[in-house]
């Protein structure tokens, strides 16, 4: 009985000195807070080192305490000592991996919680993920296109704070307009600073320039918009816009059938009036807020 103690004590001890070495490590490590990549070769290393250690050494040592021979040259198995010596492997196992993953994923999740309690609302992604996306969707198919599009035509609710109250009797923006006044210029700015990127390569891609400066204008037309409050479309401006969009089908598919390049740029840029007119139908509107000052509220603030 003993015996078996003594047997027991020392493979617990044996399986214990790495794991508490290994918990020393993810110690060390949480201190000095090293890059994520030197982290991952770290651990990789000593994933290698204790694979190593448990075939040359703990392994070989071991096997004399699991498996005896016992009568007649049977081999016995001690179930008890293969136990403690699993436990104590697992255990090594799981102080270096499951405590360190653990801890950084909780911090990932409470410093999202407090960008965004601090923001009032999810965080804007910064210009280098932005530049990903844009690039990822114009590389993705027609359908990853649409919804670019869509996830760019949210921003039609948006005031924008580009241009400032023209008389001291503007309103002053509520709470949730002055959290979509930030958010549209931090969306401004994420696209402003991707395009800065896009120019700063040393072959700079013509399709994704031209594709982010549109999508910068459509998000400017559309804060300015909201900003200055346009009424909607009214019934009659709704009517032409009904004729100019089938004008504009029509022009296309006759693009469609055309072989010749010169045939097909004229046609293009028939196509081109068309979508302007379009455009100036879109952009126009009664802005109710902005409205020309008086004459004599001009001569007071500029004095000749």
């Amino acid at each position: 009985m003993e015996g078996g103690a003594s047997t027991f004590t020392g493979i617990g001890a044996v399986t214990a000195v790495p794991a508490f070495a290994m918990a020393l490590g993810s110690a060390a490590i949480s201190a000095g807070e090293p890059s994520e990549r030197l982290e991952v070769r770290l651990q990789h290393f000593s994933a290698g080192l204790l694979i190593g250690a448990v075939i040359t050494n703990i392994f070989p040592l071991l096997r004399e305490r699991l498996i005896s021979k016992g009568v007649g040259g049977h081999k016995e198995v001690h179930w008890n000592n293969l136990l403690a010596g699993f436990l104590g492997f697992t255990f090594a196992l799981m102080l270096m991996y499951g405590v360190k993953g653990l801890g950084l994923e909780e911090e990932e999740v409470q410093e999202v919680q407090d960008a965004e309690d601090k923001d009032g609302g999810p965080s804007v992604c910064d210009s280098q993920a932005m530049l990903e996306w844009r690039q990822s969707s114009w590389n993705s198919s027609k359908v990853g296109s649409m919804r670019s599009v869509e996830q760019l035509s949210k921003a039609s609710d948006l005031v924008s704070p580009l241009l400032l109250p023209p008389h001291p009797g503007a309103a002053v923006p509520s709470g949730l307009e002055k959290r979509n006044i930030h958010h549209a210029v931090a969306r401004l700015h994420a696209h402003a600073s991707a395009l800065a990127l896009l120019v700063e390569e040393d072959e700079v891609d013509r399709e994704a320039v031209d594709e982010e400066v549109h999508g910068i204008d459509f998000l400017l037309d559309a804060a300015r918009r909201s900003c200055r409050k346009a009424s909607p479309v009214q019934r009659s401006t709704a009517q032409r816009l009904r004729e100019h969009a089938a004008e504009l089908a029509e022009d296309i598919a006759q693009a469609r059938v055309l072989d010749d390049l010169h045939a097909i740029d004229k046609q293009l840029k028939v196509i081109a009036d068309t979508l302007r007119h379009i455009h100036s139908h879109v952009d126009h509107g009664v802005f109710r807020r902005w409205r020309p000052l008086p004459c004599r509220e001009r001569t007071a603030q500029h004095p000749q």
